[in-house]
């Protein structure tokens, strides 16, 4: 479970995006630990849809929430495909948003669930899609963080869809590692 503080923090950033009518995704270390991994959390990585000309929408929800973004060029960054920080002033973490791009962020984008953080709907990626993406992302810490989910969650995975994804992200073959070290 993600800590109180970044729960209020996903709370926030969902305020921000939502009535400016921005899909977004919680995805990476965040929605790990939201489905159960025990990794440190510093930043919230984000997918957000932004069709071309939105990024000032995304900058704007985000300012009337409190938070700053790290350049006067940030819509441009974001327009790119660049990733953009968000900070929220006294918060030890950051906002880290990308902007969705191509069939597999859509995808993540599609399968999101409305999970409770911070009293608010947030959406986040599904176990699935979370352990797909951590082993796109091969880190070590990720590796760790999608080796732990699929032992607290293979029963209830649709490994269909997993195994799907893997092979979109070229990783299957990191998949059936992991599952070969994970107890049934």
């Amino acid at each position: 479970m993600l800590p109180h503080d970044l729960g209020a923090l996903a709370a926030r950033l969902h305020r921000a995006l939502e009535p400016q009518g921005l899909a977004y995704v919680l995805v990476g270390q965040a929605a790990a630990a939201h489905w159960g991994a025990s990794v440190p959390v510093e930043q919230l990585d984000v997918l957000v849809k932004l069709d071309p000309g939105q990024a000032d929408r995304l900058l704007a929800g985000a300012e009337a929430q409190g938070f700053e973004a790290e350049s006067g060029l940030a819509a441009l960054a974001v327009e790119q495909g660049d990733h953009l920080s968000l900070f929220s002033p006294g918060a030890e973490a950051f906002v880290d948003v990308k902007a969705a791009r191509g069939a597999g962020d859509m995808a993540a984008l599609r399968t999101r669930l409305g999970e409770d953080l911070g009293g608010e709907r947030v959406s986040v990626a599904t176990r699935e899609e979370c352990i797909a993406r951590l082993l796109d992302a091969g880190s070590e810490p990720d590796l760790d963080a999608a080796r732990e989910l699929l032992g607290l969650h293979g029963a209830e995975l649709d490994r269909g869809y997993l195994g799907q994804r893997c092979e979109e992200l070229h990783v299957a073959h990191l998949l059936h590692e992991l599952v070969d070290e994970v107890p049934a």
